[in-house]
């Protein structure tokens, strides 16, 4: 039973203060995948106590629990509007394209290209490179993203560790990867977040939590309205939409490419060397 029918159903028999802990939690879902008992506490005006007692009496073992229950409600709402959008059904091909398929298919080779180009050429440079300089500044860089952005953020990831600026991949769809690497972002940390249609959730959480954090936050989307735009230090935009795909990786790994090289120019204009290939080498040399 999803959390919002448990706390429903049990309303009539909360205490006052019960009461008043429920009406935020149903009416901030979102709040609740990722507040902390202290701040919940300081915005209910109710002791940490009290709502442990709540949760306890709500049902659930622990304020753990219930988040844990919030953030499977809110991920199964999104996923219940990508669904009813047919945001993620295929791409019907009228029957009338299909007739000459070659042909079709230079047209989507001339479409790809074009949304390369407009990618790059609207590109804010001054953004990539200031985007390179912070990345080069981090004492550890966090990738994240969900679905086919981990494919991203594993190729920049590889891309940016040959220039010896090693990072780390947060898969924003995988509980034990995330809360094993948030104690890890700081102010000294960098996180690149990769957020693109359907917008995940907890894609957008992951960077306001950097932002609250202190750390410095880089993100690549397709358009500048993103959910994680407001969270961003920079903003790197890719158009990822095309006929067939409502996400696709021409577009976003042309600018990606671009980053990477911009931080191999600024590793080598500082002179920036890493001595951990040299020493690895060394062994092979004993």
């Amino acid at each position: 039973m999803e959390i919002l029918t448990v706390l429903k159903e049990k309303y009539s028999s909360m205490t006052k203060k019960q009461k008043q802990i429920a009406d935020y939690m149903m009416a901030h879902p979102e709040q609740m995948t990722f507040i902390t008992l202290k701040e919940l506490s300081k915005t209910v005006d109710a002791t940490e106590v009290t709502i442990l007692k709540a949760c306890s009496d709500f049902g659930y073992e622990n304020f753990n629990e219930v988040k844990y229950e919030f953030r499977k409600y809110v991920s199964m709402q999104e996923q219940l509007e990508i669904h009813q959008e047919n945001e993620y059904t295929s791409t019907s091909i009228p029957k009338y394209e299909l007739k000459e398929r070659e042909a079709l298919l230079d047209a989507i080779r001339k479409e790809e290209k074009d949304c390369v180009s407009h990618a790059l050429l609207n590109l804010d440079l001054r953004k990539v490179i200031e985007a390179a300089r912070i990345i080069m500044q981090g004492k550890r860089i966090i990738f994240c993203g969900r679905g086919f952005s981990v494919l991203m953020c594993k190729a920049l990831q590889i891309w940016i560790s040959t220039s010896g600026l090693p990072g780390i991949v947060m898969d924003t769809e995988l509980n034990d990867e995330i809360h094993s690497l948030l104690p890890l972002i700081t102010e000294e940390t960098v996180v690149v977040a990769f957020s693109f249609p359907d917008y995940y959730f907890m894609t957008t959480k992951i960077a306001e939590f950097s932002k609250k954090s202190g750390a410095k936050v880089i993100g690549i989307t397709n358009v500048a309205e993103s959910p994680i735009a407001k969270y961003s230090d920079v903003l790197l935009l890719a158009p990822s939409s095309t006929r067939l795909f409502m996400n696709n990786l021409s577009s976003p790994m042309a600018v990606i490419n671009l980053l990477a090289s911009a931080v191999e120019i600024e590793v080598s204009a500082s002179d920036r060397k890493s001595p951990v290939e040299k020493d690895f080498a060394e062994l092979f040399r004993q």
